[in-house]
Parts: C-alpha cells; sequence; structure tokens
C-alpha cells in the first residue's frame, strides 16, 4: 500500500476528508500529488519519490508532526 493511501484512509476517517478532483498519477500508478479537502482547507499528499528526496515520515522514522 502506497502512502497516500494510508494517509487519505486515515484523514477520510478522522475529519472527513474527500479527495478533490485533483489527482495526478505516474505511468506506475503512483501518486504524484493529490488534494483532499476537510471543510474549505486542503492538504495535498504524494507517494515517496526517494530518487528527487521525497520521503515518507514513517521511512525517516518519525511522524508528519
Amino acid at each position: 500500500m502506497y502512502f497516500w493511501t494510508k494517509a487519505e484512509e486515515f484523514y477520510v476517517n478522522a475529519f472527513g476528508a474527500e479527495e478533490t478532483n485533483i489527482k495526478v498519477e505516474t505511468p506506475e500508478r503512483q501518486i504524484d500529488h493529490v488534494e483532499l479537502a476537510i471543510g474549505n482547507c486542503r492538504i495535498m499528499l504524494s507517494d515517496e519519490f526517494p530518487e528527487i528526496g521525497a520521503l515518507s515520515p514513517e521511512t525517516l522514522g518519525g511522524n508528519p508532526i
């Protein structure tokens, strides 16, 4: 399971987030960018892309807070 899927599941369950119509996938179906709406706020998530240094908090041994 990709990072954003777990994160999206959390935001949906915890805050009632909804996926907007902004979603960019790679040919391998990784998420380059996805936008979630929580009320009038927006959160942007992506999968990891180690080749450019985009790593998840889990990979780095921490959390996003």
